[in-house]
């Protein structure tokens, strides 16, 4: 039986990255050994996992953490209304200015061109 990722673990690892215990970097390993191969304990964690193991390509910095505790919170559990909810949040974002700003972090970088 393969192991389970809740909201608690996910908030976990955001408020660990929020007080500056973990890098960005070590957020998205953690989701990245986690996305494939663990089971999730709702819709919500799923989106806010992906969006962790994806933060690098999809820019994501600490800014958007209140953003993700949010939609754990929200117990959204429509794949189709948290889509939603991440689009309209990824359209309120400045890319130009955060590309910017990421352009000289090796996390970021090849992702800001």
């Amino acid at each position: 039986m393969r192991q389970q990722i809740t909201k608690i673990d996910v908030k976990n690892i955001l408020q660990k990255w929020a007080q500056g215990e973990l890098k960005a970097s070590e957020v998205h390993e953690w989701a990245e050994a986690r996305f494939t191969s663990w089971d999730v304990e709702s819709e919500a964690v799923l989106q806010v996992l992906r969006e962790l193991d994806q933060l690098d390509m999809n820019l994501r910095t600490k800014e958007d953490i209140p953003f993700f505790l949010n939609i754990l919170e929200e117990n959204l559990e429509s794949a189709e209304d948290l889509e939603n909810k991440f689009d309209e949040y990824q359209s309120s974002i400045d890319m130009t200015h955060r590309k910017k700003e990421l352009s000289g972090d090796p996390l970021y970088a090849r992702f800001c061109k």
